[in-house]
Parts: C-alpha cells; structure tokens; sequence
C-alpha cells in the first residue's frame, strides 16, 4: 500500500483546506474533515488516500479517479454525509484510459447518500476494484451502489466486485444494486441488472 507521507492523520475544516490537503498527500494518507458543510462541487481526487468525517457533509459529488499502479492499493471513506448540488453521482470509483487492470480494495462506511440518483459508483474504465459497502444509509436515491462487472468485452474489461456488509439501510430507493457492462448492443441490455434490496443482490 505504500508508506504514508508526514501528513498522515490531516485534519482540516474547510473546503480549502481539504483541497489543499489533497495535493500534498501521498497513497495510504487520511484526512479528517471536521465537523461543517463542504461545498465541493465536484472534487477529484487521483491518489489512494482516506477521507474520514467527523459529522461532515459533502455537497456534490468526490470522484477518485486513479492512475495506473500494478501494486496492490486501498482506499477507506467514512463517516461523511453526502448531499447533491447539481451531481448525479455522489461517490465515484474510477479508472484511466486505456483500461488496465488494478487490484484496489475499496471501503465506504458510515457514510449516509440522500438524494441522488447515483449513490456510490464504480464506473468509466474501473477494473480490478473491490468496494465493501457497510453500515451506511442511501435515502431518496435511485440507484444506491451501481457497479460495472464486464469480464466479456475486449479492450474494456472491468473485473469489479461489489460486497455488501451490515448496517446497510435503504430508505425510498429504487434500486439497491445496478450491475452493467461495457457493451453498448441492444443485446447488452440483458447484461444491466437492477436489485432492489440488497438480498435481492446477495442472492443473485
């Protein structure tokens, strides 16, 4: 995983200061945001760093959207509470192009998604990631955890797994779990697949 810069454990309060943060950490860091609002619109983040809430809201969207690495990497965000602007997706997983494969371990806990139509995403050339979803509530969400699980389609495999552990509550969502592919073709259609509890999921 990387051993953790010398600003391991940031703490910061404002937008600014995450932001800041963000670009001088290093893979394996944490930073906790203090209790407050961020209004981050939509924030990028290209490094396998750690983001842990202490009664934090995130207005907009986080997108971790990662660079190549043959290592085996791990990514942890907690406690946040995630509230739209004008964002369609709250939490993105995403890779690089070309697609190539990763081995990342990714897990979201106590964090609470209202009001979106996307909770947590992994998607757009995401292969090889393993997101572990647990004790976390989705409310007024359409989709709560979608997943792009192609193995099949050339040149755009995404080899990604969804686990979903306890403490998940679903409040007024449509559906718990999408799945879906790469492929485009009418026949792909078959391929998109729409849970709506997570037993529904766990159960195949």
């Amino acid at each position: 995983i990387g051993e953790p810069s010398v600003l391991a454990n940031t703490t910061v309060s404002d937008v600014d200061g995450l932001k800041t943060a963000i670009a001088a950490a290093s893979d394996g860091d944490t930073i906790t945001l203090e209790q407050g609002t961020y209004e981050v619109g939509t924030l990028t983040i290209q490094k396998c760093i750690n983001l842990k809430g202490n009664d934090a809201e995130i207005v907009g969207n986080i997108c971790y959207q990662l660079l190549y690495t043959a290592d085996s990497k791990s990514i942890s965000v907690t406690g946040l509470s995630f509230t739209p602007g004008n964002n369609v997706q709250a939490l993105q997983f995403r890779g690089e192009s070309p697609n190539r494969g990763y081995n990342l371990a990714i897990s979201v806990s106590d964090c609470a998604f209202s009001e979106y139509p996307y909770g947590v995403t992994v998607n757009s050339h995401a292969n090889g990631y393993h997101l572990t979803v647990s004790d976390t509530s989705f409310t007024n969400i359409d989709k709560a955890m979608s997943v792009n699980v192609d193995t099949k389609t050339a040149g755009q495999e995404a080899d990604n797994t969804l686990t979903i552990g306890s403490g998940v509550t679903l409040t007024n969502v449509a559906h718990a779990v999408e799945t879906f592919s790469n492929d485009t073709s009418v026949e792909a259609n078959q391929d998109i697949k729409l849970f709506k509890t997570t037993n529904d999921y766990e159960n195949g």
